[in-house]
Parts: C-alpha cells; sequence; structure tokens
C-alpha cells in the first residue's frame, strides 16, 4: 500500500507546483477560480466511483490523480490567499 499513497502524494506534491507556475498564480488567488477547481475535483472522483463499479480500473486512477491535481493547485492557492490576508 505505500506505492499508491505515494503516486498520490506526488501527484499532489505536483499539484502545489503547478500553482506555483506563473499563468495560475492569478488563476488560484479567485475564489470562485477555487470553488470551480473543487468542484472539479469532486466531478472527477464522483466518475472515478462510476468507472469503477464498471471494473474500468486504470481509467478511473488516471482520473483520481486529475483529482488529487486540482486539489493541490486548490491548496497552492489557498494558501497564498492566507498569506495575501495577513499582509493586508
Amino acid at each position: 500500500m505505500k506505492l499508491p499513497a505515494l503516486c498520490l502524494a506526488a501527484t499532489f506534491a505536483g499539484g502545489v507546483a503547478l500553482g506555483l507556475f506563473s499563468p495560475l498564480v492569478n488563476f488560484s488567488t479567485s475564489v470562485q477560480a477555487n470553488r470551480a477547481a473543487f468542484f472539479l475535483a469532486l466531478m472527477l472522483l464522483a466518475v472515478c466511483l462510476i468507472l469503477l463499479r464498471q471494473n474500468l480500473i486504470a481509467l478511473a486512477a488516471t482520473l483520481s490523480l486529475g483529482a488529487w491535481l486540482s486539489l493541490g493547485v486548490i491548496a497552492r492557492g489557498a494558501r497564498r490567499n492566507l498569506d495575501l490576508k495577513i499582509m493586508s
């Protein structure tokens, strides 16, 4: 069980790193953008559940990684918003 957890943690960290990418910095400070990304992550996980019921494990795993990537971007945006509030 260590390898799947490592893959999820690496994907989440990749999402955080992606949140540091210049074009996404302005995107991730928007509350509406964070809500949309969170909704995207929830929808990806819901589709993963449907795919798992149909025994499409590889496709469900790929979409799950997309959800974790999205959650990493959201986490970076939330941290940036918190830093901006503290500095204000």
